[in-house]
């Protein structure tokens, strides 16, 4: 379960319905009813997730679900004539599910795909059992409004950048648009084309970006095949009109700032961050970013301007995975990083991963202790996964530890314990240290948070009834199950 909106598609939206397109968003990975793993919602531990992952393939593949028939109500109830889809290397299965809903709700709709996994393997969603008609590559915005209008009459297919279709037996495949290079063009997401954006939470609007694009090169991140390596600046005054309307509409006074990585465009940042002081936006905030970024001007510009909480991807403490994986910086840079953060009083979130080619134990120990060393409010543990288009995927395919050509994406997930595919264990060896390792995570995770809870109720207090969330308790009763 997710409160996270489909960004893309609401950027998309917003320049279709300046258009004079009707449009809907729906992130069908939320709800507010709590609801078990069986039923279909994600577990609250990685553990949960791990152990539950077949059950999750065959509810995937099983239509008659009671998920699935929610999703062809929903598409019923809002009766499109075109159905667009975010598709993400694990919801490829989804989105085809999706799409032959759609199709047998409405045999004459329109049904067109993006995002990242559309982007690197458009093929993959023109199967035999896909009815999906058109998949676009890259940032979507003038693409899909392009195609709109091809649909309407107005335009030749062929001139839709970054198109993929049917043309006779084969794909055609258009070349694609840069990246947007324009960002005082885009269009501020249209999160008031939410379904039932009147009922939902304030922390479902919470995103926004502030940048596009990230110079970094680890292995295994695909981002670049969408935003570019280029970091794209929105303007500060979009930005921050975007924070004043989420304010004022939907009552949103906590934030999330999206970008791959906060900071890369310096003077940018701090540009932003003087204007939300100077304005006295009074939010708070959190965001994304990589420890060498972290100095201290910035880390109290940041926090002055209403910062309260940072993830940071660390991946692994071993020096030697860090320069397989091309993560560009240091443990030293982390830790620097993290001391400035805490010195701060801003929350720290950390992301590693497990499960690297030639990984070892060794590694591994070196993982858990730097974690144990940088003792982080919140530390995620995931299993290293090789997307499309990623170095990663080119090199455990060339070690023959992945097949050259993949039809089920629906294992590559940061919980699916087929993908601890280091070559230094043995299969039983690594469903124990999964296991071993989940729960030292989930462990520390939850003895800091209620740690936390108790130190700061008053403040979450504060956030209940400002953010009015006493009006949505099952979201909060969700909350309050993670800590047990």
């Amino acid at each position: 379960m997710s409160t996270y909106p489909p960004m893309g598609s609401l950027y998309i939206a917003a320049g279709l319905e300046k258009a004079g397109f009707a449009c809907t968003v729906w992130n069908g990975d939320y709800t507010s009813k709590p609801v078990r793993v069986s039923e279909g919602s994600s577990a609250t531990t990685t553990a949960d997730m791990t152990r539950k992952f077949k059950e999750y393939q065959a509810l995937l593949n099983n239509l008659d679900r009671p998920i699935w028939q929610e999703v062809k109500s929903v598409i019923a109830d809002e009766k499109p004539d075109v159905v667009g889809l975010a598709a993400y290397t694990t919801s490829v299965r989804s989105v085809i599910n999706t799409a032959v809903l759609a199709r047998q709700v409405n045999p004459e709709c329109k049904i067109v795909c993006g995002g990242p996994h559309a982007t690197v393997q458009p093929e993959d969603f023109f199967t035999e059992d896909s009815p999906v008609d058109y998949v676009i590559r890259g940032e979507g915005e003038t693409a899909m409004l392009r195609l709109m209008e091809a649909l309407r009459g107005h335009g030749d297919l062929s001139a839709v950048p970054g198109l993929v279709y049917r043309d006779a037996d084969a794909l055609k495949y258009n070349e694609r648009a840069e990246c947007y290079e324009d960002t005082s063009k885009l269009p501020m997401p249209a999160k008031h084309l939410m379904r039932h954006a009147d009922r939902l939470p304030a922390v479902c609007f919470q995103p926004i970006f502030s940048s596009r694009g990230c110079p970094a090169k680890c292995i295994y991140c695909s981002s670049h095949h969408t935003f570019g390596r280029k970091p794209r600046a929105v303007p500060v005054d979009t930005v921050v009109r975007e924070i004043e309307y989420l304010k004022k509409n939907f009552n949103v006074h906590h934030f999330f700032i999206c970008d791959d990585t906060f900071g890369s465009e310096r003077g940018h940042t701090m540009a932003l961050l003087d204007e939300i002081i100077k304005r006295r936006l009074n939010i708070t905030w959190g965001c994304q970013t990589r420890g060498e970024k972290l100095t201290e001007d910035l880390v109290r510009m940041m926090k002055k301007a209403g910062c309260t909480q940072v993830s940071i991807g660390v991946e692994t403490g071993s020096p030697r995975i860090r320069k397989l994986i091309k993560k560009g910086n240091t443990n030293e840079d982390v830790e620097r990083g993290v001391e400035i953060l805490k010195k701060y009083r801003i929350e720290v979130a950390t992301f590693f991963m497990f499960g690297f080619p030639t990984e070892t134990r060794e590694d591994i120990e070196q993982t858990v202790a730097f974690m144990k060393k940088l003792d982080p409010y919140t530390a995620h543990c995931n299993i290293a996964t090789p997307d499309p288009g990623t170095e990663f995927m080119d090199l455990v395919q060339a070690q023959n530890l992945m097949p050259a050509h993949i039809t089920d994406w629906s294992m590559h997930y940061h919980q699916s314990p087929d993908m601890f595919i280091t070559d230094q264990f043995s299969a039983e060896e690594k469903l124990a240290l999964i296991t071993e390792l989940q729960q030292i995570f989930d462990t520390h995770n939850k003895r800091k948070a209620r740690l936390d809870l108790f130190k700061r109720a008053p403040l979450y207090f504060r956030i209940i009834w400002k953010q009015k969330l006493y009006k949505h308790p099952a979201y909060l009763l969700g909350k309050l199950r993670d800590l047990t």
